[in-house]
């Protein structure tokens, strides 16, 4: 008799066991007769949908399209307006008047000139390759001012990644 009790209370176990452990099995691998398959995402066309609506500084238009390209930083440069100097590929120098992006491009000169404008290249970047993006903006009125004068149209860097 204590044997058929043993042999039931074990039967109980066993059976309580396989049916908790099918039971979850059911619940976290559901049954389909399909597969779905995700597209791969083009973040890149996903960032420069949202750089074509950054906004612009007040008074200004974008004219063209934003474009991009890998490029390495050589320099920056004071003429009439600042110029942040890249290189593509080929050497050929790239230059941008402004700089609308978190990515400080440049540090105050310890020896300030007219010609660095008392800036210089920021060490941590320079000869450094970045994907940007940039757009050429123009001047919606005559210029009112030297500032306008020289920033009546530019290239503006307006996104920067590190490579």
């Amino acid at each position: 008799m204590k044997r058929s009790c043993f042999l039931l209370l074990l039967f109980a176990g066993v059976l309580s066991c396989n049916h908790h452990a099918g039971k979850n099995n059911s619940e976290t691998i559901p049954e389909t007769d399909s597969v779905v398959q995700l597209a791969p995402i083009d973040t890149l066309a996903l960032t420069l949908d949202a750089l074509r609506n950054k906004p612009l500084q007040t008074g200004y238009k974008m004219i063209g399209d934003v474009r991009t390209a890998i490029l390495t930083y050589a320099d920056f440069r004071m003429g009439d307006a600042a110029l942040y100097i890249f290189k593509n590929e080929t050497g050929d120098e790239i230059a941008f008047s402004g700089n609308d992006t978190k990515v400080p491009l440049t540090v105050k000169s310890m020896q300030p000139t007219i010609e660095n404008g008392g800036k210089n290249p920021n060490p941590l970047f320079l000869n450094k390759r970045f994907r940007v993006v940039w757009r050429r903006i123009q001047l919606n009125h005559k210029p009112q001012n030297e500032m306008e004068l020289y920033y009546q149209e530019y290239d503006e860097i307006i996104y920067l990644k590190e490579m």
